[in-house]
């Protein structure tokens, strides 16, 4: 490299203008590092040698032009600097249904991005010339001079930081997956590439690249609705006046098998901070009789209103069987104020008045928060969550809307981004309905074919590979209890787990431990024996 001076009376502003003062310009010369007597055998391997060798000099080498269709003349091509050339401002040439160009208005004027942009050019007069010949490309130099010092690092130069056609691939394999995020994109391939100069903005770029191909023109909604049907999802949707999207509601097949598995407890509750549209995600969750939970609907809607709510619990009752309804649904109302949980589980109607008449006591200087307690909860709610009345209600233990409020924290974890849009939240939600469905299946699995220890005892004989292990382990203790206490009747016995979860208690159990005979599957729920839904199906698109 030599480096000589050159005066000149240009000087490219920052605006694109020519200021006419006179400035002294170092000229750093590289024709000998690009000077080669090599005969290239294809235009990727003269591409990838004139790259590399500007890279190492600090320079990045682009194409200028490329003639390889010319009639009677040998294909051709010119490389440059990429600061070469002028910068020239982009416009957005606004047009009326005429054709005439129009800025705010008024004809005749064109409307630029109000934008603050800068540029690299700065006309760099470095150019090679490359011809084919019968043998392959050769170079020539037409100018080895660049007028700007070599970059001290390449981070920041968009072309060097241009993904190759290997990594393109893995990007596009992880964007369909929707599991990895732009962050984790880039790290593997930095991993895989030591050299690699990409930034946030190329992976950025890529997946925006990416999606706008894979949406083919069709609105953000559109293809989402495309996706819905492609994949065979459950979907309704309504619209306002205005024929603007209202509400979605869409459930993945399995999940419909899943619900009419198991439809007996549903949870539901909104969640916000999925998408940038800001719509509220309502999630329906139910539990498997291995206590695991399933997604069985989503709903985006517009607004938590008495009408939202119902039109998804309609739409929803439309997959389900009519004899096998929810019978109970858990939502979330706040009702978890640690103060009085003595009154909440209350078990039976007795202590629960008892714990009345002591909160009374103890805020006895608090007149007015006792009346909006009694009034606003206790009198209308209280059967839907004292422990003395929800002891009479099958729930399989799901009391709080807890467990749906873990598959928000999943979910977001997984969409990591609360400025998503409709498709790539519900790209999201599609992966976790597929790993739920994964996992669910294994623990049907383990429940038919291989059994804990525990239930390895004979008063399981007639239950192992027929109920689900988690349904055994809830009667653990009620064995337990047998040896601990006299359970001969009902009364004794108080039977909350044959209440609430469906399973045999402690004085149904006696008779059969006494006689050294196992539990009969007869005295189980059907839910607890339900280890498959691939054979339960809809009878019929859906029910009305």
């Amino acid at each position: 490299m030599t480096i000589a001076s050159e005066f000149t009376t240009e000087n490219v502003s920052a605006q694109g203008s020519h200021i006419g003062s006179p400035v002294w310009l170092d000229l750093y010369d590289f024709t000998r590092e690009f000077t080669t007597e090599n005969v290239f055998s294809s235009e990727d391997v003269l591409r990838d040698w004139i790259t590399s060798i500007g890279k190492e000099n600090g320079f990045v080498i682009i194409i200028k032009s490329s003639e390889r269709m010319a009639k009677n003349r040998s294909p051709r091509m010119r490389f440059a600097c990429e600061r070469g050339g002028k910068y020239r401002p982009f416009i957005n040439k606004a047009k009326d249904k005429g054709g005439n160009v129009k800025e705010n208005g008024k004809e005749g004027k064109v409307k630029k991005i109000g934008r603050v942009t800068g540029t690299k050019k700065c006309e760099c007069p470095f150019e090679l010339r490359c011809i084919k010949g019968l043998e392959g490309w050769t170079v020539s130099v037409v100018n080895g001079n660049h007028n700007h010092p070599p970059a001290k690092q390449l981070e920041g130069h968009a072309y060097p930081a241009r993904l190759s056609s290997e990594q393109s691939t893995m990007l596009v394999d992880m964007c369909v997956s929707s599991l990895s995020s732009p962050r984790e994109i880039l790290s593997l391939i930095k991993g895989k590439d030591e050299f690699n100069v990409s930034s946030m903005k190329t992976i950025y770029n890529a997946r925006y690249k990416h999606g706008f191909k894979d949406r083919a023109g069709r609105s953000q909604m559109q293809y989402l609705l495309a996706k819905l049907q492609e994949y065979g999802y459950i979907e309704f949707n309504r619209k306002d006046d205005n024929d603007c999207l209202k509400d979605l509601f869409w459930s993945h097949p399995t999940s419909g098998d899943m619900l009419r598995s198991f439809p007996r407890v549903l949870l539901m509750d909104c969640t916000y901070k999925t998408n940038r549209y800001k719509f509220p995600l309502l999630q329906i969750v139910g539990i498997t009789s291995t206590e695991r939970t399933f997604s069985a609907a989503f709903a985006f809607i517009d607004g938590e209103k008495v009408e939202n709510y119902t039109w998804v619990l309609e739409n929803l009752k439309r997959m389900m069987d009519p004899d096998a309804l929810p019978c109970v649904i858990v939502t979330d109302r706040e009702l978890a104020l640690h103060a009085w949980d003595s009154l909440v589980y209350s078990p039976t109607i007795s202590l629960y008045e008892q714990a009345l008449c002591t909160m009374k006591r103890e805020f006895v200087l608090y007149p007015d928060a006792i009346k909006y307690v009694e009034t606003s909860w206790l009198g209308p709610y209280r059967q839907k969550f004292v422990s003395a009345w929800t002891n009479n209600v099958m729930h399989f233990g799901n009391l709080t809307s807890n467990r749906v409020e873990s598959e928000h924290a999943k979910l977001k974890s997984h969409i990591s981004n609360c400025q998503a849009n409709f498709s790539a939240a519900w790209a999201k939600m599609h992966d976790l309905v597929k790993l739920q469905i994964t996992d669910i299946k294994g623990s049907f699995e383990k429940s038919l074919n291989c059994w804990q220890h525990q239930f390895r005892i004979p008063i399981f004989d007639h239950l192992r590979g027929a109920a689900s292990q988690t349904a055994m382990g809830l009667m653990l203790p009620e064995i337990k209890k047998i040896d601990d206490m006299v359970v001969e009747d009902k009364v004794d016995c108080g039977c909350p787990i044959r209440r609430t979860h469906g399973l045999p208690c402690a004085h149904e159990i006696a008779p059969f431990k006494n006689r050294s005979e196992p539990i009969p599957l007869s005295l189980i729920n059907d839910h607890w024996k339900m280890l498959s839904f691939e054979n339960v199906k809809m009878m019929g698109q859906f029910w009305t």
